[in-house]
């Protein structure tokens, strides 16, 4: 049995007592307000000292488990349900309200604690004419905005039944409430789709996806609620709990600074800033020539043109999101986008992130349009798989018609970390948007880890974003969907709906 200690790093969150024996309350630190761009957020290190065993507590070597979050999670949903709909502190007229559903979830293995995060929702709609100064729209079929409000929670687990026991809800941001608008019709608020990151002498950190802070706070005028650009939407990245220097854990760490001067550690929450080649050049004004120039790199990289293009209403702003991280040599990477593969870097405490590497996908030429990211990528070794070399594994997923289907793929262990092969489709529980039904294939799996004394995958993923799931397979039966034919004959028969799911948008 491996025992290990560790530290608990809070920054600005009111952690949950079941999970470390500590609460802390810091929730009014993240409510701080932002100035031109809001202070980073201080960490607290805590050691605790705490012995966690790994012991074998999988039940069933292949299963999937629907969570129930209405006890664990209750008091905050109790709160949510009972107050009035507001908006930048005033009273909003909401002629439908639905929800909130606990969708999209993330679950780890930390020690011998199983640790989630989950996403609830709650859905609203009102007038536009309810707003100051939001635009209208003389077609009347477009008076109203639809409010798609997002939090976040952090929560203990039984560890034999996966089951939530005690949730905390989290937000690391200092802008909560004030999110900049993308006045069209609908609206965002709220962290989104928190991914799980296990980083080998660092800890874990959690990263989500958010819209930015607006141009100007306190105004209701559109030229001032507008999101300050070039991005309207996209992700950061928080720690949660640190490894301390020396500790066991920490030991294959290659950094000489210790966790009290490590920047991803005391920096708190760090937005992460990319702009794909074309996205940069046409912020710079040479949209037209970033267009030739975008088309004719992927094809040279063998990057597959998908007859999909995202719908922007905003040409100045840019969404980034649904990054799969991965660690290598102890350093954090990102595949932002997957045909072709670019690979991504980021710095601390700044964010900013560069191009590190960029390959051809032909593993991934057949799928019926563009894959878009899911999970972090977890090493598998050539000791497990019996292969010749060590390989990454990730989650990618990709939407023809409101329907979503997800696939394994591997990618090289070491630069450039080139796309290997993809399986055929993961078999998890699909189900309906509650918001809108029509919506009827939807799983969207938000973290992987591999549990390595079983040989056991361990899948946190969301069923029609209202029902979160955990899904445990065994490594062979994830690996023998790479032998299987059949996806590759279900992404040829996609192709035929490929151009109702451009017409339809996307959905991610």
């Amino acid at each position: 049995m491996k025992t290990l200690s560790f530290n608990i790093l809070i920054a600005s969150l009111p952690l949950i007592a079941s999970i470390v024996g500590v609460a802390a309350g810091l929730e009014a630190q993240a409510q701080s307000p932002p100035s031109a761009t809001p202070a980073s957020t201080s960490s607290t290190i805590i050691p605790l000292n705490l012995n966690l065993t790994l012991a074998f507590w999988a039940q069933a070597r292949s299963s999937d488990i629907k969570l129930d979050f209405s006890t664990a999670d209750a008091p905050a949903l109790q709160q949510q349900q009972g107050q009035p709909v507001t908006f930048r502190g005033q009273p909003l007229n909401v002629t439908h309200r639905q929800g909130p559903y606990h969708g999209n979830v993330a679950v780890v293995r930390f020690g011998s604690q199983l640790l989630l995060a989950a996403r609830s929702i709650e859905f609203y709609l009102s007038p536009r004419s309810a707003l100051p100064d939001y635009p209208q729209d003389a077609d009347p079929s477009k008076k109203w905005i639809s409010w798609w409000v997002s939090r976040l929670h952090l929560c203990s687990a039984d560890p034999g039944t996966l089951q939530p026991l005690s949730c905390s809800e989290y937000d690391p941001r200092g802008w909560r409430g004030e999110e900049c608008m993308w006045n069209a019709g609908f609206e965002s608020l709220g962290p989104e789709d928190p991914r799980l990151i296990m980083w080998p002498g660092k800890g874990l950190f959690v990263m989500i996806t958010s819209k930015p802070w607006p141009l100007r706070r306190g105004s209701t005028k559109p030229s001032d609620t507008h999101c300050a650009g070039p991005w309207a939407q996209q992700p950061w990245l928080a720690p949660l709990i640190t490894y301390p220097q020396g500790s066991s854990s920490s030991s294959s760490s290659s950094s000489s600074s210790s966790s009290s001067s490590d920047p991803w550690i005391t920096s708190g929450l760090i937005r992460l800033q990319y702009l794909p080649d074309h996205v940069a050049q046409a912020a710079a004004g040479s949209s037209s020539s970033s267009s030739s120039s975008s088309s004719s790199s992927s094809s040279a990289l063998g990057g597959k043109q998908h007859n999909r293009t995202r719908s922007h209403r905003h040409h100045a702003l840019h969404k980034e999101k649904n990054w799969n991280p991965f660690v290598y040599n102890n350093e954090l990477y990102f595949s932002q986008s997957f045909d072709p593969h670019v690979v991504i870097k980021c710095a601390a405490p700044s964010g900013t992130c560069s191009k590190a590497h960029q390959t051809a996908s032909p593993p991934l030429q057949a799928l019926p349009a563009k894959p878009r990211g899911n999970t972090q990528a977890v090493l598998l070794p050539a000791a497990v798989t019996a292969e010749a070399d060590d390989v990454y594994i990730g989650i990618i997923h990709v939407e023809v018609a409101r329907r979503y289907t997800n696939y394994f793929y591997k990618m090289q262990a070491r630069p450039p970390f080139a796309m290997t092969a993809l399986s055929a489709p993961i078999p998890l529980v699909y189900g309906k948007h509650p918001r809108i039904p029509a919506w009827g294939h939807i799983a969207f799996p938000m973290s992987l880890q591999l549990l390595e004394e079983t040989n056991q995958l361990m899948i946190g993923y969301g069923s029609g974003d209202q029902v979160p799931r955990v899904k445990l397979m065994d490594l062979k039966d994830a690996l023998a969907l790479f032998e299987q034919t059949g996806g590759q004959q279900q992404q040829q028969q996609g192709r035929e709906s490929d151009k109702a799911g451009a017409a339809a948008g996307m959905l991610d």
